[in-house]
């Protein structure tokens, strides 16, 4: 039986032994380690590169054997929005999008390194299926309306990327086996760990510009991951695995899995015992020196902090519509002339019934009408209520049905600007 000092390795253990659907992690320079193609192998190329197009995962083999798990997880990517769930992109599970959650947990449950990890748990069998439900794809109730596999495995556009804690998602998605390129300017950064964690492939910890809207030499929808971990090498079972039990005890001390050092970060939803984030933060090996990091992974991680979602949301709403620039001086009087100019960043239409212009005294000016996907749409103000200042700071916030912040800019004019421009924001 699998006690709390090992249980996690024996997580990985199972998922990479006999009938695990784990892959091994190889450096791209480690010569020694055969490439076996009945296993499955990944390497992994962490090289700091001015090369935005560098691979850092720039091969995977997974067998016949393993990939059922992987594809069925891949299947659940597009039953998703990209954008965080408010208004009209909130979450809605389709019939057919939910038994396609019970088909992949029915693939996993029963594999090893499930099994390892209900057996640790003390679930039933007849309990075991539920529980990973209920742990994983539990929507939070709050305005976010999201998963923890949404998070963790797709990816959110919070403004940044919100999330993205799955190693193969990001195979995928840096163009592996055929697929879009969208990853950019991707390289391996590990601050005063660097030596540390070069030397295990098993982890990666990153920073990279993701073209989440597929949208080739438009880097205004472009989406920013300032810094991130993932495991690498565990089957999609693994890293849920990891979860359920980090979700369960809590770990207060750093954990070891094959050597390394593992500080594992998990939020839960507000007021439900279900995962809105996990990944982890490696600490070096161990026997070695105290860790010397900066703490700039868990610094640039704070968007996945969102366990408690009572604090306000000032962060884009979904992302999708933004300020691009202004009209703050217009030729003569202001009334009436003054404009605001919008861009729905996503693929998909983006209604705006009931949002609002708003300036830094909090009038506001009441918008309406659809924004389709890509549109650029100018809004020219009735000077009855919002007004914006013409000379100093001022500030522009849109905010969306619910009053929530989609988008803020503050701007300065100064005696340059002259009358009748329009300010870029």
């Amino acid at each position: 039986m699998s006690t709390k000092a090992n249980i996690y390795q024996a997580i990985w253990d199972a998922d990479q032994g006999p009938g695990g659907n784990g892959i091994r992690a190889i450096r791209k320079d480690d010569s020694d380690s055969p490439r076996d193609e009945n296993l499955g192998y990944v390497i992994v190329d962490e090289v700091r590169s001015q090369d935005e197009d560098h691979k850092v995962l720039p091969e995977c083999v997974i067998p016949q054997s393993k990939i059922g798990t992987y594809d069925k997880c891949a299947a659940l990517f597009n039953n998703y929005e990209l954008t965080e769930g408010r208004g009209s992109n909130r979450e809605n599970v389709t019939v057919q999008e939910d038994k396609e959650v019970d088909d992949f947990i029915t693939a996993i449950k029963d594999t090893p390194t499930m099994q390892t990890a209900r057996e640790y748990l003390g679930k039933s069998e007849d309990e075991w299926a539920k529980a990973v439900k209920d742990d994983w794809f539990t929507m939070s109730e709050s305005s976010r309306g999201r998963s923890g596999f949404e998070h963790c495995f797709v990816g959110e556009d919070t403004g940044k990327v919100g999330g993205y804690h799955y190693w193969h998602k990001f195979f995928l998605d840096d163009g592996g086996n055929g697929g879009t390129d969208t990853i950019k300017d991707n390289g391996a950064r590990y601050r005063a760990l660097a030596k540390e964690g070069l030397q295990n492939p098993e982890v990666v910890t990153i920073s990279f510009s993701w073209d989440a809207y597929v949208t080739p030499n438009n880097p205004i929808d472009d989406l920013e991951k300032a810094m991130g971990g993932f495991w690498v090498g565990c089957s999609p079972e693994g890293l849920m695995a990891l979860g359920m039990v980090c979700l369960a005890d809590k770990p207060k001390t750093d954990i070891v899995i094959n050597d390394a050092k593992y500080q594992l970060k998990l939020f839960e939803l507000n007021n439900v015992k279900a995962i809105n984030t996990f990944y982890p933060i490696f600490k070096g090996p161990i026997g070695e020196r105290p860790d010397a990091s900066t703490g700039d992974e868990e610094k640039e991680e704070k968007e996945d902090e969102t366990g408690d979602e009572n604090k306000p949301d000032l962060t884009p709403a979904s992302g999708s519509v933004r300020i691009i620039c202004a009209l703050i001086n217009p030729v003569g009087a202001d009334k009436g002339k003054e404009t605001v100019t919008l861009v729905n960043v996503t693929r998909r239409s983006v209604g705006v019934n009931g949002w609002a212009i708003e300036d830094r005294n909090r009038n506001t000016f009441k918008l309406d009408g659809t924004l389709n996907a890509g549109e650029v749409k100018t809004f020219t103000l009735s000077g009855d209520d919002a007004q914006f200042g013409n000379k100093g700071d001022g500030k522009i916030i849109l905010k969306d049905a619910d009053k929530k912040v989609v988008d803020e800019k503050s701007y300065r004019l100064s005696s340059k600007d002259k009358e009748g421009s329009t300010i870029i924001l």
